[in-house]
């Protein structure tokens, strides 16, 4: 049977999509409704067609339907395989074959992804905690402690504590984790998998979902999700950044004295440049506060506690004998 493809224009240029990449858009719901049509014509022109689609159809149904999860990366998936009918192409021309191969690395991708979670049933059985305009702390089943910053979610499993212990976060926590050493913890946030078997640990999500683990006690391991070999692990005083961007996890030492201050209130300032005084605050308060100073004209030693920001910028302009003017959400420090 020959290979169909589709052509699409794009910037001016043409674009080559192969059935099976374009059967792999449509079963995920990722295809445009152009796509979508020329897959129904092309099934429709004959019965052989037809059921060349049907069994691929029921291969992706076998993998346990694990890919229309929200946490599964289907550009991940679909480069995968691709590559494998890539390396089939050139001794192989039966698009039975290239189906079959297609479908077992699709299982194998199923397989490696359910190594960590099962489908979003498993979600919508088990709990979700929310903490929106205050933080929030959760004991666990497993009588774990999580804090929830405002504006994120904790999603466990059904059978959390007794099965296993996996978790989706969206958004900024901390975790204290009772040790088990037959059930690790393990949490998926962005493109990241943290796992442990019991300790102390800050996981941040941010708007480019960008990823920082900061680990207070014991061990961690900290890598990209799919990434199930050669795992990175981490200690007290480190830190952990996934960049969406590239994809890289790196690491490093921990400077930020103020990485938990969400969750105790408490600021600390210890001969801290004028300029990183003003960023800590702007993330803790939730305003644009910013200095026309030179950093390194000014630094602030200081510790404050659950204070409102109005008195800490009072105490920081006279300390260091300096004015402040606000306008709007933004309040600049000046000599």
């Amino acid at each position: 049977m020959p290979c169909f493809c589709a052509l699409h224009k794009i910037n001016g240029k043409m674009k080559t999509k192969s059935i099976e990449n374009l059967f792999i858009e449509v079963l995920s719901g990722t295809a445009s409704s152009l796509e979508k049509k020329e897959v129904t014509s092309w099934i429709n022109q004959s019965k052989e067609n037809r059921k060349t689609f049907e069994q691929f159809k029921m291969f992706w149904k076998s993998s346990g339907k694990a890919y229309n999860s929200h946490e599964f990366d289907m550009e991940w998936a679909k480069e995968k395989i691709i590559s494998k009918l890539n390396q089939k192409r050139s001794g192989i021309r039966n698009i039975h074959l290239r189906i079959a191969a297609a479908a077992s690395v699709i299982l194998l991708v199923g397989l490696s992804f359910l190594i960590y979670f099962q489908s979003n049933q498993s979600f919508r059985n088990g709990m979700i905690y929310s903490a929106t305009n205050q933080v929030k702390e959760i004991l666990l089943p497993d009588s774990s402690h999580v804090w929830l910053n405002k504006n994120s979610t904790l999603k466990i499993e059904a059978n959390f504590g007794i099965k296993h212990r996996k978790a989706v976060l969206e958004g900024e926590a901390y975790f204290e984790v009772k040790r088990d050493e037959t059930k690790p913890f393990e949490v998926l946030t962005g493109n990241t998998l943290t796992r442990v078997l019991g300790t102390s640990f800050n996981i941040f999500l941010d708007k480019r979902r960008n990823v920082t683990l900061t680990v207070n006690s014991g061990k961690v391991e900290f890598n990209k999700k799919y990434k199930l070999l050669n795992r990175q692990i981490y200690t007290a005083g480190d830190i952990g950044l996934f960049q969406e961007g590239t994809g890289k996890v790196t690491k490093e030492k921990n400077r930020n004295l103020n990485y938990i201050a969400w969750k105790t209130g408490i600021l600390n300032f210890q001969n801290t440049p004028l300029d990183e005084v003003c960023n800590t605050l702007s993330k803790h308060y939730g305003k644009v506060i910013t200095t026309s100073i030179p950093e390194s004209d000014f630094s602030l030693t200081a510790t404050y506690s659950n204070e409102t920001l109005e008195n800490i910028i009072a105490t920081i302009c006279i300390t260091l004998d300096i004015e402040t003017t606000a306008e709007g959400n933004t309040i600049v420090l000046y000599q």
